[in-house]
């Protein structure tokens, strides 16, 4: 097996720093993953590879080397439906922009599962407005809003609390159709979901999965493979 041995150049920037990775080419298993870019901001870190002209993202502080892929596409198999993953890697914050853009979708289901990397007055602020635009213009669509998920099994999280708050006061305003998914147990308490203590790796992803593919089956009304 080739090694994977990248170049790392670290840099502060005020707010706990970041490491550019530089990677070549990787070989294993028959496949060939040419690197694209790869970074790691504010301690979080990501690879992106070509792989058969599919994008893989994996987070590592060492190389993942058998790829599940994340907790969306594990969701998709079992369910048999196609997904759409909008990750914006730390940028998923549930701007109005982003709602009125979703809103042009018409899926069978939205997940919404922003809360990682939002700070507590964002998710007072967003999470209503986002919910209203998405019923105003999907009046029938599902909308799963999902608590944000720690290592420590702790439930609820504080932004967790105030997620639960926005969906009952939506559902007791007249908003249908609204869904939650606690993070009870989607890490473990083992330690062995994540390879920093935040960022799933394959344990995670697979753990994350079940829950996420029961609450989804139940909605969509659709058998787990």
């Amino acid at each position: 097996m080739t090694r994977f041995q990248p170049r790392v150049a670290s840099s502060g920037d005020g707010d706990g720093g970041y490491v550019s990775i530089e990677a070549g080419n990787f070989r294993h298993d028959g496949f060939d993953l040419t690197a694209l870019s790869s970074g790691i901001y504010r301690k979080v870190n990501m690879f992106a590879f070509r792989a058969g002209g599919y994008a893989v993202q994996g987070i590592a502080r060492s190389f993942v080397v058998k790829m599940v892929g994340s907790y969306t596409n594990i969701v998709g198999r079992k369910l048999g439906v196609p997904t759409i993953n909008l990750g914006f890697s730390g940028n998923g914050r549930m701007e109005p922009e982003m709602a009125d853009l979703l809103a042009e979708l018409d899926p069978a289901v939205y997940v919404l599962d922003c809360l990682w990397n939002m700070r507590p007055a964002e998710v007072s602020e967003r999470v209503a407005p986002f919910v209203k635009t998405l019923r105003t213009a999907r009046p029938d669509t599902p909308i799963l809003l999902v608590e944000d998920s720690s290592v420590s099994n702790t439930t609820p999280t504080e932004k967790g609390t105030i997620l639960r708050r926005i969906h009952e006061e939506l559902t007791a305003g007249g908003i249908g159709n609204l869904h939650f998914l606690s993070n009870r147990d989607m890490l473990g308490t083992d330690g062995d979901g994540t390879v920093d203590g935040c960022h799933p790796n394959d344990v995670g992803m697979m753990r994350q999965a079940t829950p996420f593919s029961t609450s989804l089956a139940t909605i969509l009304g659709r058998p787990i493979r």
